[in-house]
């Protein structure tokens, strides 16, 4: 019998799909397939151009493989552009599509041709996937395309494809003119988990080294348990969610501009007393117009949808809007509403206005800005700037930027001012630069919009978050209430008071919060981080599984602190083959992977020895970068070592170093706050003199005796 031979070699595997082919062929199949095959006649074509071969037809795609990754990226950059000229060739049908995966990688040469093995599975994946017209390629691609077209794609961090184990790198496509970058606000896509850009690798790995091992608590197991669907939510009554409205201008860039009314729609009805109102992340999940409002309503717990439309033409606005009742799909009420440009505020405070009243429910009293007059352009920029600013990533600093001309050339636009801070507050997570560079900006820019609307929430909640860095419990809780006050669905006061309660060591309090968070994002991954958090703290173990599993599966490395709780519970139950798992996985510096593998070692068997090669370790880390305390915090008490926690975290309150304060209060630290140097530490962070005029810290009740919580009986 002859043994079958393969060989190997590197390739550049581009995959290529046909965009919605099933239902064209639903809606005339013999129309369809003449489309299809004139597609992929253009795809050969072009691939041929460039020197590859098609070796697969794959369902409604093609899967061809190129002689360099340079020609690749080339060649699927043509195919869109000569799609889009095929299509105006038809403007009696509906345009075609097609999503590209471009990757570099080991494969297989099968007898007749076919190609097989890992390079062609990843590049499947990224097309896969893809957003409609998009391209995208994996980090191996782009590493070959550095100096001659990297300037057309941007980073859009790490994934977990299916059935590949480790995390791919990927970068996005920009849309492309003659060769040319187009100027263009980014889309939003499946990748990022809808409305929240992934992390830059390089910014990802910073934010390992700054979040750590969350007191060495880094992440656990590998539970991806991909494929499986969010549960469905109770439903509760007066409960909305605002789901993205159409772009039906003729521009498709005016996409910016649809999802930048719907956005302040949304921020209008948060204002209505008694009516929760889903956060952003979660409704623009629904953006494919595909899942009935019985489905979005069970997946979101709203018992209302308010769903329509925006077309653009020169000077004139047209903004449609309707309300579905998802219990029975009845639609409540609509209106359209078309308008100047300028009157953009009458529109979005007329449909709240007109809600309101559908729901039977009435506006808070909190004033609104309609009578600031902001030009024409400001506002559209306002508006790109709102879009970049949920984007999150790498669109922060374009953000930023554009919110400075904003508020630049609309000096009173109290939310231009508001929306900066917020932009400059959260730029340090997503891009790994220190707080303190931004931290006086996102200050300043908060009070100068309080200055000119005192009832701002977005920029209470703004300087509550950086009054908890700043270790001024008073005025941080003092501004969170007074914009939960204001607005109870606001997402960002209600999560980031959960952060706030977290840090004070009021934990059940922390938990209700972010509990209520939860309920009004339920799909938006921080929410299940911090839920899991707060769960984590408390001692519910299964509860902290079931939150950080959920937002592992459904958003992976692009959610780090959700890698972190996994990572604690695994060591909490000892499990160190799933930590080591996971480490081997996650990419990250030698240095660390040598901490973390060391750390686990002495876990195991704590040796002298090998808590000595622990120390060493963290030495010779501090040489090339400041180590957070936490790690050093969590580390010694995990191993018994309470001297040696407590000092790590003495010398960051005498260095005014100390920005993670909840760690203190983590449950592997317990054997601690009995101690009289841990009084010392609470007392001179402030949150001895808080607790004595607020409340003490349920924690006490699992240290009765310490010196702390002394005064919680008196």
């Amino acid at each position: 019998m002859s043994e079958t031979r393969f060989t190997r070699k590197l390739a550049t595997i581009i995959a290529v799909d046909v965009c919605g082919y099933a239902r064209l062929v639903e809606e005339n199949e013999d129309r369809a397939i003449a489309a299809v095959d004139e597609c992929r006649a253009l795809i050969a074509s072009v691939i041929d151009r460039h020197g590859g071969r098609i070796f697969n037809h794959a369902g409604d795609g093609v899967m061809a493989e190129t002689p360099s990754a340079v020609e690749g990226v080339r060649a699927a950059f043509q195919i869109q552009r000569e799609l889009q000229d095929l299509n105006a060739l038809h403007p009696d049908r509906e345009p075609l599509c097609v999503r590209i995966g471009v990757n570099l990688g080991d494969v297989v040469t099968k007898p007749d041709g076919d190609l097989a093995g890992h390079g062609v599975n990843i590049a499947s994946r990224l097309e896969a996937l893809a957003e409609p017209g998009e391209t995208l390629i994996s980090h191996a691609v782009f590493e070959q395309v550095r100096g001659t077209v990297e300037e057309l794609f941007e980073d859009a961090g790490y994934e977990k494809l299916k059935n590949i184990n480790a995390p791919v790198g990927i970068y996005r496509a920009l849309s492309v003119q003659g060769g040319k970058p187009e100027a263009r606000a980014p889309a939003v896509h499946r990748i990022m988990g809808v409305g929240q850009t992934p992390i830059k690798k390089k910014a990802f790995r910073l934010r390992l080294i700054a979040a750590g091992l969350s007191a060495l608590a880094l992440g656990a197991g590998l539970l991806w348990a991909l494929g499986r669907q969010p549960t469905s939510v109770a439903i509760s009554e007066r409960t909305i969610a605002v789901l993205p409205f159409t772009n039906m201008s003729e521009d498709s860039a005016n996409q910016f501009f649809s999802d930048g009314v719907t956005e302040e729609i949304l921020s209008a009805l948060v204002r209505l007393e008694d009516v929760t109102v889903i956060g952003r992340s979660s409704s623009f999940q629904f953006r494919d117009g595909e899942t009935s409002s019985a489905e979005i309503g069970n997946r979101l717990g709203a018992s209302h949808l308010l769903e329509g439309s925006v077309r653009r033409e020169g000077d004139r606005v047209r903004v449609s809007a309707k309300l579905v009742d998802t219990t029975n799909g009845v639609h409540l009420w609509s209106d359209s509403y078309d308008r100047h440009l300028d009157d953009v505020f009458l529109i979005q405070e007329a449909i709240a206005d007109d809600i309101a009243m559908a729901l039977k429910a009435r506006l808070s009293d909190n004033g609104t800005e309609e009578d600031v007059a902001i030009p024409r352009d400001v506002y559209d920029l306002y508006l790109r700037g709102r879009y970049l600013l949920s984007q999150r990533g790498a669109a922060l600093p374009q953000a930023v930027a554009i919110f400075e001309t904003v508020t630049q050339q609309a000096e009173d636009f109290s939310d231009g001012w508001a929306s900066l801070a917020t932009a400059l507050h959260v730029q340090p997570a997503y891009t790994g630069m220190a707080e303190e560079t931004v931290a006086e900006r996102a200050i300043a820019a908060a009070n100068r919009a309080l200055a000119l609307h005192p009832d701002n929430a977005s920029a209470l909640a703004v300087l509550g978050a950086q009054k908890r860095r700043q270790g001024d419990w008073p005025g941080a809780e003092g501004a969170f209430r007074r914009a939960l006050d204001l607005e109870p669905s606001n997402i960002s006061a209600l999560y980031w008071y959960g952060e706030f309660l977290l840090s004070v060591g009021r934990i059940e309090e922390a938990r209700t919060h972010l509990l209520r968070a939860k309920a009004i994002d339920p799909l938006a991954a921080y929410t299940s981080a911090g839920l899991g958090w707060a769960l984590y703290f408390s001692a519910d173990i299964d509860g902290a599984a079931r939150e950080f599993d959920e937002a592992w599966t459904r958003f992976g490395l692009k959610v780090p602190y959700v890698w972190e709780g996994l990572y604690s519970l695994a060591l909490d139950k000892g499990d160190y083959p799933r930590a080591r798992q996971l480490i081997a996985e996650l990419p990250m510096p030698e240095g660390i992977k040598a901490l973390h593998e060391q750390f686990i070692t002495a876990l195991e068997v704590p040796t002298g020895e090998n808590i000595d090669g622990l120390r060493q370790i963290f030495a010779a880390l501090d040489n090339a970068m400041p180590v957070p305390y936490y790690w050093r915090y969590e580390a010694y008490a995990r191993l018994g070592l309470s001297d040696e926690a407590l000092s790590a975290a003495e010398i960051a309150v005498t260095a005014g170093a100390v920005r993670n304060y909840q760690a203190l209060f983590t449950p592997s630290a317990r054997a601690l706050w009995d101690d009289p140097r841990f009084q010392a530490i609470t007392e001179n962070l402030g949150l001895t003199a808080y607790w004595d005029k607020t409340a003490w810290p349920p924690f006490c009740a699992h240290a009765p005796q310490s010196t702390v919580c002394g005064k919680a009986s008196l």
